[in-house]
């Protein structure tokens, strides 16, 4: 790289703070260390044009687990584990609409319903509503959260169990609102920069790019997810990757809301008025999805497609787009907020909840540097 006097010597400052990923739990840290630190140099790179990995790549779903979901949960967590998981997910919940606002994120709560395909299904599930409406209430200290409700899907079983409490939002305008806050405090962001290595000398970081550039930094802070073992040694970090498609404007479509089918492993939702969102169904071929690389699934989309036609609408409906996300699961559901080394930070595997506990993980993150800096 033929870089100038001044591009080489004031471009890329030495950072007090040096962030990989921004994603939100990338852009939560940078945003709590400034409000702790207003006079640190503070710096954010992320490796595509735009976060990458599943911050504007997600649903838009702000949920907390349904029933289904939380009795899987049970089945390889303890009642303490699974109440505190569902904690982490209404704090962050709570933390992502203090950072922001209901207007610029477009978040809508029109609640969220759990369907069932069978009269079988539904009942095993709503004979376990009271305990699981007691375990929320341990964590939230709300009561009776869920419910059952005649389902507004046609095509499913006649009742779903309904939380009115769910909302939807949307993820890129969640992202940029972060965004314009963190350039207002004067946090640089840049992108298009990938980490190759980094190694710390004389209690520096010295980070090197993609392009070969160099960058310092006393602390670095990696914030990246699903690709954090390429930079450092994580155990229990394992990519998932999702399928997601969106139909083309449908005329006079009623449906509103959050859906959740076979322990949320396929949901859907409306996105603006006029159009409908699938994703997930990697249950469909698990080890296949198991995988960091973006990319179409043939099998899975045609299940989604065949779903969302059959149970969904009730009739055919061509897909406008279509991507894929990459979110980080493992054995344990609770996120990975550690220090790895003098001035080596990371915040990670979200486990597909990133929406939820993104905001909460980066708070946690940024105490830790504070108690530990």
């Amino acid at each position: 790289m033929n870089l100038s006097y001044w591009e080489k010597e004031y471009w890329y400052e030495t950072y007090d703070f040096l962030i990989v990923g921004a994603g939100i739990v990338g852009l939560t840290t940078a945003m709590e260390l400034s409000k702790t630190y207003p006079e640190a140099k503070i710096g954010i790179i992320e490796r595509g044009v735009m976060p990458s990995g599943a911050s504007t790549k997600n649903a838009g779903f702000a949920c907390f687990g349904t029933v289904g979901e939380i009795l899987d949960d049970l089945n390889s967590s303890t009642e303490d584990e699974v109440i505190a998981t569902i904690k982490s997910r209404w704090q962050g919940l709570q933390r992502l609409q203090s950072l922001t606002s209901e207007y610029d994120i477009q978040y809508q709560n029109n609640g969220g319903e759990e369907i069932f395909l069978s009269e079988e299904t539904y009942r095993h599930y709503h004979e376990k509503l009271s305990y699981v409406n007691d375990l929320i209430h341990k964590a939230i200290g709300v009561s009776e959260v869920i419910v059952s409700k005649p389902s507004s899907l046609h095509n499913a079983y006649s009742h779903g169990l309904y939380n009115s409490l769910e909302a939807q939002l949307n993820p890129v305008l969640m992202i940029k609102s972060f965004i314009i806050r963190l350039t207002q405090v004067g946090v640089d962001i840049i992108y298009n920069m990938n980490v190759d290595d980094y190694e710390r000398r004389q209690n520096i970081y010295h980070i090197r790019t993609n392009d070969n550039k160099v960058i310092r930094s006393v602390n670095l802070v990696l914030c990246t997810n699903a690709f954090t073992p390429s930079l450092c040694d994580v155990d229990d970090i394992v990519p998932a990757r999702n399928q997601v498609l969106v139909t083309e404007p449908i005329k006079d479509l009623t449906l509103r809301g959050t859906y959740h089918y076979n322990k949320g492993y396929v949901y859907f939702r409306n996105v603006s008025d006029d159009r409908v969102l699938i994703g997930g169904a990697r249950h469909i071929d698990a080890e296949g999805e198991r995988t960091s690389d973006f990319g179409n699934h043939p099998k899975i989309r045609s299940y989604l497609k065949e779903f969302l036609s059959q149970y969904v609408l009730g009739t055919k409906c061509a897909i406008d787009y279509e991507w894929s996300g990459i979110i980080a699961t493992g054995q344990s559901k609770k996120p990975i907020i550690s220090k790895l080394a003098d001035g080596l930070y990371v915040g990670a595997r979200l486990g597909g909840m990133g929406i939820a506990i993104g905001s909460q993980v980066g708070y946690e993150l940024s105490q830790l540097i504070e108690r530990t800096y």
